[in-house]
């Protein structure tokens, strides 16, 4: 309970005590009646300004949900700018990375064969004296 349903509560019970004499019961009747009236008129004031303070928390909350909705878009749109720069970046790489690892491969094959060559030279020049040795 807040300060101004207690306030409020407390009069009713202070202002009862007195007026229960049987000379006043008819003025205590009306009495009671408006007092009952008035704690109904702040208890729904105080309905009232709690259910204000709720919609006004959750006026904020769209408010900020709504800011947040408005940025989105352009967030959208850098991260597709990065994502497309990036995709760029990395392709230029991969080309690079392609070109190097056929060049690497031209290289070896072209390595291999020489190497090749060389083995059938130096078996061929060795074969001639492994004959001759054996013979």
């Amino acid at each position: 309970m807040d300060l101004a349903t207690r306030e409020a509560n407390e009069l009713l019970l202070k202002e009862k005590r007195p007026w229960r004499c049987r000379q006043y019961e008819a003025r205590v009747q009306s009495i009671a009646e408006c007092l009952q009236s008035l704690y109904e008129i702040v208890l729904a004031l105080s309905d009232s300004r709690s259910r204000h303070k709720y919609n006004l928390e959750a006026e904020r909350t769209n408010t900020h949900k709504n800011c947040q909705a408005r940025r989105r878009p352009k967030s959208l749109d850098e991260t597709k700018s990065i994502r497309d720069w990036l995709g760029y970046e990395t392709e230029e790489s991969k080309e690079t990375n392609k070109d190097v690892k056929k060049r690497l491969l031209d290289i070896e094959t072209s390595k291999g064969n020489k190497d090749g060559e060389i083995q059938n030279e130096s078996r061929a020049s060795h074969r001639p004296l492994r004959k001759w040795k054996q013979t």
